[in-house]
């Protein structure tokens, strides 16, 4: 299985959900960014291999890795796919430390 296909919410790749921000102050409809998003709860069945395999190619090439977005790992505004605005999102849970603790320490 190619790993986009595993992050994908539905196994034929066709997301129910997508990501976006919920509504605020400076737009009252929030942000449907329309991507999909991270199956969390397959990915942590495997043992976060994917996120695994990803760091490792990263620090094999480079000394420090950023990872911009930080606050998606904690929590994140889920979208049906339907909805032509984030009004109708919710909240979900993301990895949080359980991800950062499979990668274990660098020396």
């Amino acid at each position: 299985m190619d790993a986009s296909r595993s992050l994908l919410p539905r196994p034929q790749g066709r997301p129910t959900v997508v990501a976006g921000v919920p509504p605020d102050y400076f737009c009252a409809t929030g942000q449907r960014w329309g991507n999909p998003l991270y199956d969390w709860e397959k990915i942590e069945r495997t043992g976060f291999r994917w996120w695994l395999q990803r760091f490792a190619h990263a620090f094999a090439r480079f000394d420090a890795v950023r990872l911009d977005h930080f606050i998606g790992f904690t929590r994140y505004w889920e979208v049906p796919a339907h909805e032509p605005t984030a009004e109708h999102g919710r909240w979900r849970s993301g990895p949080g430390a359980k991800l950062f603790q499979a990668l274990g320490p660098r020396s």
